[in-house]
């Protein structure tokens, strides 16, 4: 298009035109949805003339999508396929979700006929609401139909699961059910000699509880000289583990080497953005491995006084519930379970989490509900943690445009920080005035030419 490298539209002008293009294909893309809808209906089965017979092997009517929709002729996909030079079952899919959306989920249907979501999000919705009735899928559409604009798909998804769960918590419970039955562990081959791909689908608790044990045993061995990376501990990890005996006796043997358990935190205590520092081996003592290595160490299998807390991996997991989960589980339609946020997992059913705590056999700490608000701001740069705390608890994800990230981020000050002996004013670092985002969109933030204020807290702009 643009024939010399230096030609051509300035930025603000080629900006323009990608705006443009991307508008056209968004409009475009939903009205092949729309269009999906109506090649339906000129398929429906009363189009059809009657027969007294059918013939065996003769089209009939099938629905498509879910509780709610019109049948449609089973062969209907694969003309409209062949006209948009895709498969017949990727064209029935595309029937099914458009008639999802304008017979199930109004709302979604109404931004599609003005073309204002991209047409595979609301298709997302569709099929995440298939099995829902109809009225169920009404009420997950009224309560996302705002937020799909939005919120990046990550975080929209994680909203999506929970209001699917709040729309009906005993199909919830019953679909997490048939996912439970669906865990695996399988190994491949891989392209690379000597290597196998190891793959696991289980319990988020489940996994979450074996990456910290497999962590641990990597830190055992680094203090034991291994120095390969962190990873190739980890893997390392995974054989010790597959030997009970020798996993048993490493956590055994290096049960009380632990990280320094932190003090707890004063009101005014400063925390840094950084992670912790990682071990550190201590030097030998000359001698030391020559006679590990002559004399391999017995191997402890039960020791009489072995207190089983000691070798756990230390995992802190944050599990939010709202006072209307607690208080209507176990009666009414929450009979099953609620909807509850795991960090790191997304939202998941009361029973769920019944069944993790009670697998695990965990130890559990209520933590005392804090208010955003009730974080007073601080002069200094430094963090404090109740600061911190309140921030990840009001925005659990980056402040960035369209940023997909979640999770305990690095906070960022909206208006760059001045020392106060430079003349800084009071109060600089507080939940009105600091933003999560990850390191890349920090730094694009402070060095970059974005500009970005907080008109009141929460907004970004």
């Amino acid at each position: 298009m643009f024939e010399e490298q230096g030609g051509g539209p300035n930025t603000a002008t080629t900006l323009s035109l990608v705006a443009d293009a991307h508008h056209t294909v968004l409009l475009n893309e939903c009205r092949l949805v729309e269009l999906a809808a109506h090649w339906a209906d000129l398929h429906h089965p009363d189009s059809q003339a009657p027969v007294e017979q059918p013939l065996p092997g003769a089209e009939q009517g099938r629905q498509l999508g879910g509780d709610g929709t019109p049948e449609v002729l089973e062969f209907a996909g694969a003309e409209f396929g062949a006209r948009m030079e895709i498969s017949s079952g990727f064209a029935r899919a595309l029937m099914a979700d458009a008639l999802d959306l304008r017979h199930r989920l109004p709302e979604l249907w109404q931004l599609i006929m003005t073309g204002g979501v991209p047409a595979w999000k609301a298709r997302k919705v569709a099929q995440a609401t298939r099995h829902l009735s109809r009225d169920s899928a009404m009420q997950v559409d009224a309560a996302v139909a705002r937020a799909i604009v939005g919120l990046p798909w990550v975080r929209f998804e994680t909203l999506l699961g929970a209001k699917i769960i709040e729309a009906d918590p005993r199909a919830a419970e019953e679909q997490a059910k048939i996912w439970e039955a669906e865990r695996f562990v399988r190994s491949r081959r891989t392209n690379q000699s000597g290597l196998k791909l190891l793959i696991a689908k289980a319990n988020a608790g489940d996994v979450i509880y074996f990456l910290a044990t497999v962590n641990r045993i990597a830190e055992i061995l680094k203090l034991q000289g291994d120095m390969e990376s962190v990873d190739v501990r980890r893997s390392k990890a995974i054989g010790v583990l597959a030997q009970p005996a020798l996993a048993l006796q490493l956590l055994w043997e290096f049960r009380n080497e632990q990280r320094p358990a932190p003090e707890p935190q004063q009101p005014n205590e400063p925390i840094d953005n950084e992670p912790d520092a990682p071990y550190e081996m201590s030097a030998a003592s000359p001698g030391e491995d020559d006679q590990a290595k002559a004399e391999p160490a017995e191997l402890i299998i039960d020791p009489p006084t072995m207190d089983v807390r000691k070798l756990r991996p230390r995992v802190m997991l944050h599990i939010h519930l709202s006072e209307e989960a607690l208080l209507g589980y176990g009666s009414g339609k929450f009979a099953l379970g609620g909807v509850a946020r795991f960090e790191g997992v997304g939202p998941v059913t009361l029973g769920q989490v019944r069944r993790f705590l009670a697998d695990t056999n965990c130890d559990v700490r209520v933590q005392p509900v804090i208010d955003p608000q009730d974080a007073p701001p601080v002069d200094s740069y430094e963090i404090p943690r109740r600061i911190r705390e309140a921030m990840f608890l009001r925005m659990p994800a980056s402040c960035f445009p369209y940023a997909a990230h979640t999770g305990r981020l690095e906070l960022d000050h909206t208006i760059s920080y001045l020392s106060p002996s430079r003349g800084g004013p009071p109060g600089q670092t507080g939940v009105g005035k600091l933003g999560p985002m990850i390191r890349f969109e920090h730094r694009v933030k402070t060095h970059g030419r974005w500009r970005v204020r907080q008109p009141e807290s929460g907004v970004w702009i």
